[in-house]
């Protein structure tokens, strides 16, 4: 008897184990790291104004969605400039940002590249490349189309603050 419950207990738990080890990766993994405290971006626009942003992500309760908003922090009034989702769609096999304008528009946007450095977003009329560069900053780089190719425009550190 006691040969049968430790078998028993053993296909349980091979049973129930198996599942998990079937799953894909998580497509969102990439950008997990984001998500947890505040983050200041910092960097200076083509004309030499600065760039001063203050960007928070945030779990949805079934870690399915990856919540953010983005405040402008170069005037003297903290600003939202959007506010949007990160998510997995299985229909298209992509992870797709929508962005949310306090006015009322709407932006949705399928991420062209996810991997572990980071994500890129590439449109018709602007490149984003968004960076790793360690478990507490980031970079983004931002190109917009001209003669030659892509041009950058931007380049911000992005820090999270403790």
């Amino acid at each position: 008897m006691r040969r049968h419950h430790h078998f028993a207990s053993a296909l349980l738990i091979a049973v129930l184990a198996a599942p998990l080890a079937a799953q894909a990766p998580d497509p969102l993994a990439p950008v997990a790291s984001f998500a947890g405290g505040t983050w200041i971006g910092e960097g200076k626009w083509p004309d030499g104004s600065p760039l001063r942003v203050e960007q928070r992500f945030f779990w949805g309760p079934t870690r399915r969605v990856l919540h953010f908003e983005s405040y402008d922090l170069t005037g003297k009034e903290r600003k939202l400039l959007y506010e949007g989702l990160l998510f997995f769609d299985p229909k298209r096999g992509r992870v797709v940002q929508m962005n949310f304008k306090p006015a009322g528009g709407v932006d949705e946007i399928e991420i062209t590249d996810v991997n572990e450095k980071g994500y890129e977003v590439k449109g018709n009329n602007t490149w984003s490349i968004i960076r790793h560069n360690g478990p507490d900053e980031f970079l983004w780089e931002l190109r917009i189309p001209d003669a030659q190719g892509w041009k950058t425009i931007l380049n911000a550190t992005y820090r999270r603050q403790k």
